[in-house]
């Protein structure tokens, strides 16, 4: 039997986003990818020595939207 799925992708704000995986899960989403830009920044901070710079559009794709 083929699985069918589908990929979506939600622009969010940190603050949201464990409450938006919640009401996510509670409707039945059983996969979910969550990418917080903090995580990047934080990431770029601990590994500034083997790490020059992360590109613009990296830090672009893990900015959520303005609230």
């Amino acid at each position: 039997m083929e699985q069918i799925w589908l990929e979506v992708s939600i622009d969010t704000v940190s603050p949201c986003l464990e409450e938006l995986a919640a009401y996510l899960t509670g409707r039945g989403v059983v996969g979910l990818v969550l990418e917080d830009e903090a995580d990047l920044e934080q990431f770029e901070d601990e590994n500034e020595a083997c790490w020059s710079d992360v590109s613009e559009s990296l830090k672009a794709a893990y900015r959520g939207s303005p609230g």
